[in-house]
């Protein structure tokens, strides 16, 4: 179910090729080595394009609504989104709120 005729569409229409474009020219302007931007930034590089890529792929999500991928990005960036169901860690890390606002996303 997750994958089907629309999801083949959307890989290659010119939405996701606008995505594609965009990482292209990050890799290029950025640093690209162990650790650095490209692989670091979330404003721009290659976690921006994954999380954009997945959900319009996989979803068909509007990833040009930047409130929407604000709140994805805020979700899936960093170590601390998995600190949330770690004990003692849950308590200092609460995401209660922005788990809300994801489910109601998808």
């Amino acid at each position: 179910y997750l994958f089907n005729e629309d999801n083949l569409a959307r890989r290659t229409d010119q939405i996701a090729t606008g995505f594609k474009h965009q990482l292209v020219k990050d890799y290029n302007s950025m640093p690209h080595g162990v650790d650095e931007e490209f692989f670091t930034r979330r404003d721009k590089g290659l976690f921006r394009y994954i999380v954009k890529m997945l959900h319009y792929v996989l979803l068909d999500m509007d990833m040009e609504n930047e409130d929407l991928l604000n709140k994805l990005m805020d979700w899936y960036y960093g170590d601390s989104p998995i600190a949330h169901y770690l004990w003692p860690f849950g308590y200092l890390v609460n995401r209660g709120g922005l788990i809300e606002e994801i489910a109601k996303l998808y």
